[in-house]
């Protein structure tokens, strides 16, 4: 199986994944939070999605991760 990039399963290499701890609906910190985990190495973040806010908080939370820095 594949999350991403990350291959899961038997046959591949142990996923390092972590879960963030701030609240979802806290979109800048919940960034910050993924960026640290993620330079730490982990392969996987999870984010806690209680609610429909929460679930709205993701949308933008992905679209800021994965937008392509400006070049310089």
């Amino acid at each position: 199986m594949q999350i991403g990039d990350v291959n899961v399963g038997s046959e591949h290499k142990i996923a390092l994944q972590t879960m963030t701890t701030c609240d979802t609906r806290d979109v800048e910190g919940t960034i910050a939070e993924v960026k640290r985990c993620a330079d730490a190495g982990a392969d996987l973040v999870r984010l806690t999605v209680q609610g429909k806010k929460e679930a709205e908080a993701c949308f933008k939370i992905r679209e800021r991760l994965f937008q392509v820095p400006p070049t310089p």
